[in-house]
């Protein structure tokens, strides 16, 4: 999981959002399936302070997860 990590931000500080945003993904879903919704909600805001373009998905995902724990 580091590692998706590691290249997301190496993607978005070669401004290449969409990638950065892909690698965030599959890690708040690999953080979600193990049960940690506290790192899952750090990713998920980490994805939205990059303004992607379906940030309304992120927010609903977001509410969604910290309503359930």
């Amino acid at each position: 999981m580091p590692l998706r990590s590691v290249l997301a931000e190496q993607y978005r500080q070669a401004k290449r959002i969409p990638d950065a945003v892909a690698q965030l993904d599959t890690l708040g879903e690999s953080l979600l399936k193990a049960g940690n919704r506290d790192a899952a909600v750090q990713v998920i805001e980490s994805i939205l302070a990059m303004n992607p373009p379906n940030q309304a998905k992120y927010h609903v995902l977001l509410e969604k997860i910290k309503s359930s724990s």
